[in-house]
């Protein structure tokens, strides 16, 4: 009797670990959409012209769930201590072992692609614009049209470059507003001549999203010009930011089969 008695008071100890588990998952999710809105408008969230930068998002979705699993980890162990059936301790072990090593492997394959070179290397190839214009007598212009980022904030313009084949061109970089209202740029976010010796280069502004445009104004004659605009994916996509946090997800979940392995041996008959 007293044995049946501590198996159904353990029962129930551990549909509380469960209840109060799913409490937590769900106060985090909502913990996630607040603190990653709250975020995207610090970054310059609006609708007209609409802008969501999902990167930001992400971000704050991918540190929070780093914290979401030492939780989980943390109930997990709470269930397996309660439970009153050595089975069910045995396959709750056997079960959150195998789910770790799931993570580490999808880890390990997102870590080899997302710091690979090649991946860098063909998104910004995928992504860039670049060619060959030209620009006619003193005074004439060309104009290139883009954006800072998309409208998601996925995908960035890092520079811009022009390198004219003779003579001197003068480089204007502005918003596209600007320059659109009176064909003349008021502000300039940056401003300089270029020469085949000296191109020109401009780092593009990430704040918020804006668009842009590329003034190249010749100074000296007519001339050829070749321009480049880099792009490339947001930092949580590609290299050291994406890498560190499957780098922390893979110790996480390593530690945890390795503290699971004599609780599985213990319950193994």
């Amino acid at each position: 009797m007293r044995r049946f008695r501590d198996r159904l008071e353990g029962g129930y100890r551990v549909v509380r670990i469960r209840r109060l588990k799913r409490l937590t998952f769900l106060f985090f999710g909502i913990m996630i959409l607040v603190v990653g809105s709250l975020m995207m408008y610090t970054y310059g969230l609006r609708w007209d012209p609409f802008f969501v930068p999902l990167d930001i998002f992400l971000t704050v979705t991918l540190v929070l769930l780093i914290v979401l699993s030492g939780v989980n980890f943390f109930f997990r162990n709470l269930e397996i201590t309660y439970n009153t059936r050595d089975s069910q301790k045995y396959l709750m072990a056997k079960n959150s072992q195998r789910a770790g090593l799931v993570i580490i492997v999808v880890c390990i394959f997102v870590s080899i692609i997302v710091f690979a070179p090649f991946t860098a290397n063909s998104a910004s190839a995928i992504l860039s614009v670049d060619g060959r214009e030209s620009v006619g007598g003193v005074g004439e212009w060309n104009v290139k049209n883009f954006e800072n980022q998309d409208r998601l904030g996925l995908f960035k313009s890092e520079w811009a470059e022009v390198e004219p084949s003779i003579g001197r061109v003068g480089v204007q970089l502005c918003k596209k507003a600007d320059f659109a209202a009176d064909d003349f740029c008021d502000d300039p976010l940056f401003d300089r001549t270029a020469s085949p010796t000296d191109p020109a280069r401009v780092t593009i502004p990430e704040e918020g999203y804006e668009q842009l445009s590329l003034i190249v104004t010749g100074q000296t004659g007519p001339t050829a010009f070749d321009f480049r605009i880099e792009r490339g994916p947001a930092p949580i996509l590609v290299g050291i930011q994406p890498l560190i946090i499957c780098v922390v997800f893979i110790v996480m979940n390593a530690i945890w089969i390795v503290y699971l392995r004599p609780v599985r041996r213990r319950y193994a008959t």
